[in-house]
């Protein structure tokens, strides 16, 4: 038996929903449009020419479509047979979300020339919106290092603060990524569209080179839900045993737990010039107990002769009247994240199971 085509193993089953509701009777009129605006099913057309196709003139309120094959022109074969047709049928499509939630347009662009792809993202970037892009292009980086990566089909992603990653095909991380606060730009130069963003401290730029873009598309997230990390002071504690270097260079992990009369110092350690390094961790911002807390460990050590003894508080943050209690007291804070530990971790357990994998292989 035959293997199935790429069409029917993605054939749209009787109900589609892709996104909030819309009524049978504002859908007719995109279905409409959508058969006599039909356009090839890959972004990238590997040897075929994409015949720009006009843009989309009907608009309804609504986040997404509903896709009903009880609808009589959807029976007539109105709509193309694949999800990636219905998502890239028309060069231009704009629904306009619910309006009493007071969203802004959604834009998506396939395959549009790079004016056209210009014109959108210079808008989109003076808007401050998200922004997403497949396009063939190649990157170079020049700042605290150099890189150059060459011609290839990858996702760019543009956010609201001007933060710019690169994805390849595969790997949860970038290949290439420049962080917010600096300037993006975007404007054409020959058959190249040029995407470029610019940091100032430290001076650094990251610029794109397209040559083809197969889909961009701008808009809006609403989220303003708090980030929980489920991580404990012991799992900080295991992050800076295991490397210390993200307390500061040089820093050695003497000793952790180490039992004194009020209870247990949680890390204590060398800096590279032999002072003694005494530490204590919050998982939460610090408070003036954590301060007052450590001033009462300090009773009972004692650095060694001629070295200095640096009472330091490591915590994702600080609450109030800490900082000012610290200052006080001359004690040093180390702001240190859950999530830097937490991936600290990671690293440590994928380490330990490709050496067991190794130990097994050798076997």
């Amino acid at each position: 038996m035959p293997s199935p085509t790429f069409q029917e193993k993605n054939r749209v089953p009787p109900e589609v929903w892709i996104g909030d509701g819309l009524s049978r009777a504002a859908l007719r009129p995109h279905i409409q449009c959508l058969q006599k605006h039909r356009t090839p099913v890959s972004p990238f057309s590997r040897g075929a020419s994409h015949a720009s196709s006009p843009a989309l003139d009907h608009r309804a309120c609504c986040n997404f479509l509903t896709v009903d094959r009880s609808i009589p022109e959807l029976h007539a074969g109105a709509v193309p047979a694949t999800y990636a047709d219905i998502s890239l049928t028309v060069s231009t499509l704009i629904l306009f979300a619910h309006q009493e939630h007071g969203r802004s347009p959604l834009t998506i662009l396939n395959s549009p020339s790079l004016k056209d792809a210009q014109d959108t993202l210079v808008k989109s970037l003076e808007s401050r919106m998200i922004i997403v892009i497949v396009a063939s292009c190649e990157v170079h980086y020049s700042g605290r290092t150099g890189s150059h990566l060459g011609e290839g089909e990858r996702l760019i992603i543009i956010k609201e603060d001007g933060c710019l990653l690169i994805h390849r095909s595969t790997d949860y991380r970038p290949v290439n990524w420049q962080p917010g606060g600096g300037i993006v730009q975007a404007h054409l130069s020959k058959d190249r569209l040029l995407v470029r963003a610019v940091r100032t401290n430290p001076l650094e730029s990251l610029n794109i080179s397209i040559s083809k873009i197969g889909l961009l598309t701008n808009f809006r997230l609403l989220d303003e839900a708090e980030f929980h990390l489920h991580a404990s002071e012991e799992d900080m504690q295991k992050a800076i045993v295991l490397q210390p270097s993200i307390i500061e260079a040089g820093l050695e992990v003497i000793e952790y737990e180490r039992r004194v009369e009020p209870g247990f110092v949680d890390i204590y350690g060398v800096d590279r010039k032999g002072n003694a390094v005494v530490i204590e961790i919050k998982k939460d911002p610090a408070g003036v107990s954590a301060v007052k807390q450590l001033a009462e460990y300090l009773k009972y050590i004692q650095p060694r002769p001629g070295r200095k003894l640096r009472p330091m508080i490591v915590a994702p943050g600080l609450a109030k009247g800490a900082q000012t209690l610290l200052s006080k007291m001359g004690f040093e804070y180390k702001q240190l994240s859950l999530q830097k530990c937490a991936e600290v971790l990671r690293r440590q357990a994928i380490s330990e199971r490709q050496q067991v994998l190794k130990g097994w292989l050798k076997e």
